[in-house]
């Protein structure tokens, strides 16, 4: 006997504050969308919010295992009145210190197989040489451990880390402020930890030597096998089976997630007009940054003569100082993409998704950081809208004059007239997308098939499965699915393509 269950994908995106937080899936997470949240905003006075996506993935009476606060005690307003809701994995860095002694894998030159074997023995150290296991806990702990070293150094090695148990001496707690640190506590807390520390910084000493021999290369198989069997497992299969790529299963989670997050705090928005003091790099801070880039694939494969596909700031006019004082730059990717003209494959796709515009292909470029981030600032004006959220000409128009050594200024209001006119745009791009995947399912399927059976055969299996998935009128199946299946053949090919181009593959 089969029971059936009729579930409705939540649009977290669509919903105001109190809808997301009465859903069954937000009971256990939080978001600026909680009352806590917002009774926080209210009480402590914030006019904008900073929530991070760790705040987000706990429940609403989490509590720091250092300081023992709940949230409704570790929020605080900096003085621009930004309400500061972080939590972060604390770690110790005797296994950074034990990673900078071992001997990278890229750099092998043996067999995939033995770079594996390789990274796994790597793997194993970490635990070996660390005094404690990354621990989650509020932004103001882990501050409190930099800041008491800043004030002990060079008393204290670079590479300790006080552990939870340890912060929770030396720090005085207040809520809905900054800890205030006893640095004495906190030097007898080294002192009393030093032996210690010192003997398994030995230890990883030993042990990287050993690793970096080969004499813990490790074997392991089964890396990719998946757990199928439980409930959870078993539901999401089924559901995803049955609604099909074009359903909004695959994309609840991010969309929950986006509706969560905030970084009010952090913004490239409302600064056009203001003055900047621009610093140029000088030649030794640019090699410097180069050399930080050295294992960047985007940074190399660019070249010398790369210049932004969107500001077209070249390397070192990209090149800028951060708030943390040192210089940075670092090239990164977006896409743009083809309006369809093929009349079949138009045909085809307006008869299930009439929309006025119709992507074919897509392309990856590279840009500066900058230029992204105006694409990261623009998931803040309308949260879960996607990497693909605005068209390049909007870019350009956006940042106007670039200038070399800074970041780009945005108007806010600008931006969102920008998102606001590119809704078509977003909709074609999450069409394509959705499209690709169902092709790309489609190929896959006859290909699953074609591993136990005829070619013939198999594409026989996979045409019933796509029937059953779709409603699709009598007589098309058969053609629609040997359209979807050729057109899974090229969007693959061409995606394969790109990634080449690009150097990614």
């Amino acid at each position: 006997m089969q029971e059936r269950i009729t579930i409705d994908i939540p649009n977290f995106a669509a919903m105001d504050d109190d809808q997301v937080a009465g859903h069954i899936l937000t009971r256990v997470v939080d978001g600026r969308w909680s009352h806590l949240t917002r009774s926080l905003m209210q009480r402590l006075q914030a006019t904008k919010l900073d929530l991070n996506s760790h705040w987000a993935s706990t429940w609403q009476g989490w509590e720091c295992p250092c300081c023992q606060r709940p949230k409704a005690s570790i929020a605080r307003v900096t003085a621009d009145g930004v309400l500061l809701c972080k939590l972060v994995w604390h770690h110790d860095h005797l296994g950074d210190f034990a990673k900078t002694l071992l001997r990278p894998v890229k750099e092998l030159d043996g067999s995939d197989d033995e770079r594996a074997r390789r990274q796994v023995a790597h793997t194993l150290v970490f635990p070996l040489v660390e005094r404690f296991a990354a621990t989650l806990v509020c932004e103001d702990c882990n501050n409190a451990d930099a800041d008491v070293k800043s004030a002990l150094a060079p008393d204290i090695d670079r590479w300790f880390s006080f552990s939870p148990d340890e912060i929770s001496r030396f720090i005085r707690v207040r809520a809905n402020e900054r800890h205030e640190l006893d640095v004495d506590a906190a030097r007898s807390a080294w002192q009393a930890a030093e032996p210690v520390y010192r003997d398994r910084a030995s230890f990883a000493r030993l042990l990287a030597e050993r690793v970096n021999a080969g004499r813990h290369d490790r074997e392991a198989y089964g890396a990719g096998q998946v757990d199928s069997s439980t409930n959870a497992t078993m539901l999401y299969r089924m559901a995803s089976e049955k609604g099909g790529p074009r359903s909004g299963l695959s994309e609840m989670e991010e969309a929950l997630w986006a509706r969560s997050r905030a970084s009010e705090a952090h913004s490239v928005a409302n600064r056009k007009g203001q003055r900047r003091r621009v610093v140029a790099p000088t030649a030794a801070d640019f090699a410097a940054v180069c050399t930080a880039n050295a294992a960047s694939r985007p940074w190399l494969r660019a070249g010398e003569d790369w210049v932004c596909a969107i500001c077209e700031r070249s390397k070192f006019e990209a090149t800028r100082r951060g708030n943390s004082g040192k210089f940075g730059a670092r090239i990164q990717q977006l896409r743009d993409f083809c309006v369809e003209e093929s009349p079949e494959n138009l045909a085809w796709r307006r008869r299930a998704h009439d929309i006025p515009l119709i992507f074919g292909a897509h392309r990856t470029y590279a840009v500066c950081q900058d230029c992204r981030s105006i694409v990261v600032e623009a998931g803040k004006v309308v949260p879960g809208i996607g990497e693909d959220a605005l068209r390049p000409a909007d870019l350009r128009a956006l940042i106007g004059e670039p200038t070399p050594h800074a970041r780009h200024q945005v108007d806010r209001a600008e931006l969102a007239e920008a998102v606001a006119a590119s809704a078509t745009w977003r909709s074609a791009a999450k069409d394509y997308w959705a499209h690709f995947n169902e092709a790309s399912d489609a190929r896959a399927s006859v290909a699953v098939f074609a591993r136990q059976f005829g070619t013939p055969r198999a594409r026989e299996l996979a045409l019933v499965r796509h029937e059953e998935r779709f409603d699709l009128a009598p007589g098309t199946a058969r053609e629609r699915f040997g359209w979807l299946v050729s057109e899974g053949i090229r969007l693959i090919a061409l995606a394969k393509q790109d990634r080449q181009r690009m150097g990614d593959e």
